[in-house]
């Protein structure tokens, strides 16, 4: 049974695009852009209101940036969402964004953007507030280019944005090929079933195939082990993470700041441990939060290209 709901901006997942562009003293902009896609394999089309700044600085100098937003600096490409060009023009500085002049368009390439596309103004309508920009040059950080000159997204940790819910996601790791369906389904060659083989040949190296199989077997009892331990692991992860987030919230309370000033001043028991008044002990435990998250995440990329 299905429900419906009504008129919606479902459509998920949207990349999260930072636009670049010049104000009128050539200080740069940028704006957190939701909806916008290809509009052809040359062209690029956002939806923008014309009151926003970006809009008027692309009708003055014809040119404006897509960059594509990752996860290092989901805060940044939030923020710049959410403030104004039209009220703070130097938004930027509040960022670790830095602006970086295009080679082919009057507008700035936002740094820290794996992958950036330098577009020469089209057109705008201001009715349906499409914008379109021709794609003139494409640049991405060289280290997310192989030796073979081929681009590796899935290392770009790229984030896309969900309407539904209203958060950021992961853009998701490789789970097949495109347009690899046809010659698969229409296989004249592909046999469905379980091929039978004959008493002879199944006889030969027979003494390799049970070392084989024991073998197999053995790695198998193995690999069941230690998803075992690692599942229970994750769970013992998971279930502290309500704990895990008020000692977050502490470190960055105000609470913290007046416990660390009595620690300085010598109000606190000398023998009482007080590592978590170390300003560098807990911000490395509370970053390795991220490094395992990046790690399982390269795991299970890893698991799904080996099955794929």
């Amino acid at each position: 049974m299905r429900k419906n709901i009504g008129i919606k901006p479902y459509l998920l997942p949207m990349p999260v695009l930072v636009i670049g562009t010049y104000n009128e003293d050539k200080s740069p902009n940028a704006m957190n852009v939701a909806y916008g896609s290809m509009r052809d394999d040359k062209s690029i089309s956002l939806y923008i209101n014309p009151v926003r700044k970006t809009i008027k600085n692309v009708l003055r100098t014809k040119a404006f940036t897509v960059n594509l937003a990752d996860m290092e600096h989901l805060l940044d490409a939030d923020y710049i969402g959410i403030v104004s060009g039209n009220e703070n023009k130097d938004k930027l500085k509040r960022t670790s964004f830095e602006a970086i002049k295009s080679e082919f368009v009057d507008a700035p390439i936002i740094s820290f953007s794996p992958l950036s596309i330098e577009c020469k103004f089209v057109s705008y309508d201001e009715k349906d507030h499409r914008l379109v920009g021709e794609i003139v040059n494409v640049c991405v950080e060289e280290e997310f280019i192989d030796q073979d000159g081929k681009i590796k997204t899935e290392s770009m940790d790229l984030i896309t944005y969900n309407p539904v819910e209203n958060t950021y996601n992961l853009l998701g790791g490789f789970v097949g090929n495109a347009f690899a369906s046809k010659e698969i389904m229409e296989d004249e060659n592909l046999d469905m079933e379980a091929e039978e083989y004959s008493e002879e040949y199944l006889k030969k190296d027979l003494d390799k195939r049970i070392k084989r199989i024991t073998k197999m077997e053995k790695i198998m009892e193995e690999l069941s082990k230690v998803q075992e331990k690692l599942n229970e692991a994750l769970d013992e992860f998971e279930n502290f993470k309500e704990k895990a987030k008020a000692f977050d919230d502490y470190y960055s309370s105000e609470k913290w700041m007046e416990d660390y000033s009595a620690d300085d001043m010598g109000l606190l028991p000398e023998d009482m441990e007080r590592g978590v008044l170390n300003e560098d002990i807990p911000y490395d435990v509370l970053g390795e939060n991220y490094n395992l998250a990046m790690r399982m995440k390269d795991l299970s990329r890893n698991i799904f290209n080996e099955r794929n």
